[in-house]
């Protein structure tokens, strides 16, 4: 029994040691599983983790895509309007900017708060019209090309370089108006317009007054306002009153000192308007009739006597007595002693009477008269005060102030349009205009009944600054159109300009007018003058801007030309070739007759060549550009006149190495017919020409 046990439990062990060995088996195969799906998992984790990178780059390309779209949007939506508006923009702020600059240094308090308000306004508008509103315009204009279906892809937006020539094709009036702008006749129609005109504003200014009141300063109906008006009428005219401050009275025991005194107030007194020495207030005439009775009195007092004995009765001792009379105590006001109590300083006051007291220009006068009187008594060193003296003080220093500030904005104005224009044509045509519009606003006011005063002096200082924004603007634009169009004519130029702005120039004028337009309702002085000065300026500014500047521009260019076709083709010289062929330019079957006949004028070394074209463009004929340079054919077959010729002669003059100069121009024959012609001078033999 005990063996079977044994056997039967070493069978089991047997087993269970299979079963082990079974299990470790099928642990290994399970661990050879794991592993590979670990790696499986691992190349899935790669494979997926590739997919996310090319999903990542296609991400990120797709929106570096729609980066590029928007930026390509934006610079052909929102950037050609900063670059074309912006010149002009900065142009007007930097132009009020330091008009109202220049306009804070007047002597007028409201006025210097007045212009330091809208500086600041100004440059503050600016700085939110170039940062946060141009922002809003370009999120407005993202959110209604969402709300649209797009007419066109963005990459035709490429190609409109200029989309104020579409417009020009469907804006008639401005094409028609353009063209009655450049006409030569219209030209001198507004030259005799405006010789009348600058006589008339001349003469206007000359006769402007320079005159200073009180009642410029407060409200219309004002009780300072009667009060002035009745001091004007009735006091000034009986009873006008001048101090006479005596500074250094010197010795006055001295005869002579004392009679120099004397004679300063009879001087005052000699006056036709003066009333006469019984209302002149003059100490020493008492003070000698006080001594005089106290000596004739002898009142025995022997203090009194004592200060009458001293040698010096102009010491504050010798005169107690005087200066304490009950009769004489007023006098105690009129003298000063110094630390040596001796009488240093006097006044005394004269009174004038006359008709016409009342009027400023009637005081001035009178008080330039007393001023020359002191200013004969220089031993003296007297003065005179009277409360109209801080208004005629100024008067004086009017007219040369306005001048230098006048000059001082002005050069500020050419100096920031040289900044945006280097053209020294265009600036000149500018300058002339402002000094145009400014000499009619000085001219008008005058005229309008506005006198020279801080008030009107700032209105018309400002009032060149306001002056550029016209005329500056349609001359920029015109020299930016020469610039990008280089071949077009004038009237084309100024009819671009006019597009781009005509009409904003129109519209900020009317905006201006109608914006002081308030300032009527609050009835003062200082709002009339300014309603009256911005008025003119906008009026004068789009009559120079819109139509003069415009018309001058268009000729003097036509003028340039000219002259410039003329002086060329004079050095001309008798070594020219000239090939002739009457053809149209569209004609297509006399070209290789043209070439045959060029290349024998070429050979023969004929005198002259020239092409006529019977077409509105004159361009030049496609052959020509061929034998050339064969590459302008490829850039610019049938170009426009100036610019196709203008590579010929740079093609020409390579060729000949510097020794012929090509000339071209157009001449009118007939019923608009246009004559291109290309002309060759050499300084030797046409043989060279075979040789290169």
């Amino acid at each position: 029994m005990s063996s079977k046990r044994k056997k039967n439990e070493n069978s089991d062990e047997e087993s269970d040691r299979v079963k082990c060995l079974e299990t470790d088996v099928q642990l290994k195969e399970v661990n050879e599983e794991l592993v590979e799906i670990a790696a499986k998992n691992r190349r899935l984790e790669m494979q997926l983790k590739n997919v996310n990178d090319e999903l990542l780059r296609s991400k990120s390309e797709l929106s570096a895509r729609g980066v590029i779209e928007w930026l390509e949007r934006r610079h052909y939506r929102e950037m050609p309007a900063s670059v074309r508006r912006g010149p002009s923009i900065t142009i007007t702020s930097l132009t009020n900017f330091f008009a109202f600059l220049v306009g804070y240094f007047t002597p007028t308090p409201e006025i210097q708060l007045f212009c330091i308000g809208n500086a600041v306004a100004i440059i503050l508008d600016y700085l939110y019209q170039i940062s946060m509103y141009c922002c809003m315009i370009s999120i407005g204009a993202r959110m209604d090309e969402k709300n649209r279906e797009p007419t066109k892809a963005p990459a035709k937006l490429a190609t409109q370089k200029h989309p104020v020539v579409d417009e020009l094709k469907d804006s008639h009036f401005i094409v028609a108006y353009s063209r009655w702008i450049a006409s030569p006749f219209t030209t001198i129609f507004f030259l005799f317009g405006l010789v009348a005109y600058w006589y008339v504003t001349a003469k206007g200014a000359l006769q402007m007054s320079v005159i200073l009141s009180s009642k410029s300063l407060v409200i219309d109906g004002s009780e300072l306002i009667a009060i002035e008006n009745l001091r004007e009428q009735w006091v000034l005219p009986n009873y006008t009153t001048v101090i006479v401050l005596v500074n250094r009275a010197g010795n006055l025991s001295s005869p002579d000192r004392l009679q120099m005194a004397d004679n300063l107030i009879s001087t005052f007194e000699s006056f036709p308007e003066a009333i006469g020495p019984e209302t002149t207030h003059y100490w020493m005439r008492d003070y000698r009739i006080f001594q005089e009775s106290a000596n004739e009195e002898f009142l025995g007092e022997e203090e009194f006597e004592g200060n009458l004995m001293v040698k010096d009765p102009f010491t504050r001792e010798a005169m107690k007595g005087f200066l304490e009379w009950p009769e004489f105590r007023h006098w105690t006001g009129f003298i000063k002693f110094n630390d040596e109590d001796r009488l240093d300083r006097f006044m005394a006051t004269v009174s004038f009477h006359g008709e016409k007291l009342g009027e400023f220009n009637v005081r001035k006068e009178l008080l330039e008269r007393w001023r020359k009187v002191v200013d004969s008594f220089p031993a003296l060193n007297a003065s005179i005060f009277d409360d109209f003296c801080a208004f005629v003080d100024q008067t004086d220093s009017m007219v040369p102030a306005t001048l230098s500030s006048s000059l001082v904005t002005l050069i500020t104005m050419l100096v920031i349009c040289f900044l945006f224009m280097n053209s020294l044509f265009t600036i000149i045509i500018a300058t002339l205009s402002i000094i145009s519009i400014c000499l009619g606003v000085f001219g008008f006011l005058a005229l309008w009944n506005v006198n020279l005063d801080p008030i009107s002096m700032s209105c018309l200082i400002m009032s060149i600054g306001f002056s550029v924004d016209f005329p500056a603007h349609i001359a920029f634009h015109f020299h930016r159109e020469g610039l990008e169009h280089p071949d077009s004519k004038p009237a084309e130029r100024i009819a671009r300009s006019l597009l781009s702005i005509g009409f904003p120039l129109l519209q900020c004028g009317l905006s201006t007018v109608l914006f002081v337009l308030c300032l009527i309702c609050i009835k003062t002085y200082m709002g009339e003058v300014f309603v009256k000065t911005v008025f003119l300026v906008v009026s004068l500014g789009l009559l120079h801007g819109l139509v003069i500047v415009p018309s001058f521009l268009c000729t003097l260019s036509n003028l340039h030309s000219l002259i410039w076709k003329k002086r060329k083709g004079n050095e001309i010289g008798k070594h020219s070739i000239m090939i002739r062929d009457m053809c149209d330019y569209n004609s297509t079957s006399t070209t290789p007759l043209i070439g045959s006949h060029l290349e024998k004028e070429l050979a023969d070394g004929d005198s002259t060549a020239c092409i006529t074209s019977t077409t509105n463009e004159p361009t030049l004929p496609t052959y020509l550009v061929e034998l050339l340079d064969e590459r302008l054919v490829s850039s610019n077959p049938r170009g426009q006149f100036r610019h196709t010729t203008r590579l010929i002669n740079d093609e020409i003059a390579r060729i000949l190495r510097g020794g012929a100069t090509c000339y071209f121009g157009r001449e009118n024959h007939g019923a608009r017919r246009q004559i291109s012609k290309v002309q060759l001078r050499r300084s030797h033999p046409w043989t060279t020409w075979h040789d290169c």
